[in-house]
């Protein structure tokens, strides 16, 4: 799937893993007995990440082709990969957003949270790393306050719109981690998409939508345009969700 905008994207997982010595492009991981080698693409890293192991993270990309040939390298190293409290995160570029419309596209996440939460595990309404707007952090108040994410406010929520100072794109870390990469080539142009969006209707973003969350998804899925193939793959990954989220 090619995009004109911008996107990488961040895949964690539990384990540590080593560069092997004289190879920049391979990692080493898996226990002392039984170590596995990963070759990793062009641009991709592989980093720590303290709350779960590694991640590994790919450079910007246009085309979602180079997912699919570093989820295949990974498979092909035969390394046992869990996900236990990992997360899949998607940086979408925002060159052409303002602070302004970076809000914009808070206030439009949050309201379409409930059908955003619905394509991913229903454990991550409740992960510390990727709160919902609605929901508060023991070290946030209460309320929602867009502007405090914005410029000194914490990072980990679904929607991370800190991100656009540090980094120049809009974080989505709604997902659990994945290597379906039918499930990710479905995410990013969800994403993708919402970002588009916003772009295209600065200003003008209010929309009637339905209240029942089944139809709600259905309408957020047509109002940004998702592609026949991701809007097949994220309504089969549906959770039905028991969460209490305003609307």
């Amino acid at each position: 799937m090619k995009t004109s905008r911008t996107f990488g994207v961040e895949i964690e997982m539990n384990g540590s893993f080593g560069r092997i010595y004289g190879k920049p492009d391979w990692v080493e991981g898996g226990n002392r007995n039984n170590r596995k080698k990963i070759h990793l693409q062009p641009g991709w890293k592989c980093v720590e990440d303290g709350s779960c192991g590694s991640e590994f993270v790919s450079p910007p990309l246009c085309d979602t082709l180079p997912i699919e040939r570093q989820i295949g390298d990974i498979l092909l190293s035969g390394f046992d990969v869990k996900f236990e409290k990992a997360g899949l995160h998607v940086h979408v570029g925002a060159h052409d957003l303002t602070r302004h419309n970076c809000l914009e596209l808070a206030q439009f996440c949050r309201h379409y949270e409930r059908a955003i939460y619905s394509f991913v595990h229903p454990k991550r309404m409740k992960d510390e790393y990727c709160r919902p707007f609605w929901m508060s952090n023991a070290d946030m108040n209460s309320s929602y306050n867009p502007e405090t994410k914005l410029t000194n406010g914490n990072r980990y929520r679904g929607c991370n719109i800190t991100s656009y100072d540090k980094h120049g794109t809009i974080e989505y870390r709604y997902s659990e981690s994945t290597i379906d990469y039918a499930k990710i080539k479905a995410l990013v142009d969800l994403f993708v998409k919402i970002t588009d969006y916003v772009a295209n209707n600065k200003g003008n973003l209010r929309c009637k939508s339905p209240r029942k969350l089944k139809e709600k998804r259905i309408f957020l899925l047509d109002l940004v345009g998702v592609l026949p193939e991701s809007r097949k793959k994220l309504i089969e990954t549906t959770y039905e969700t028991k969460q209490n989220i305003p609307t």
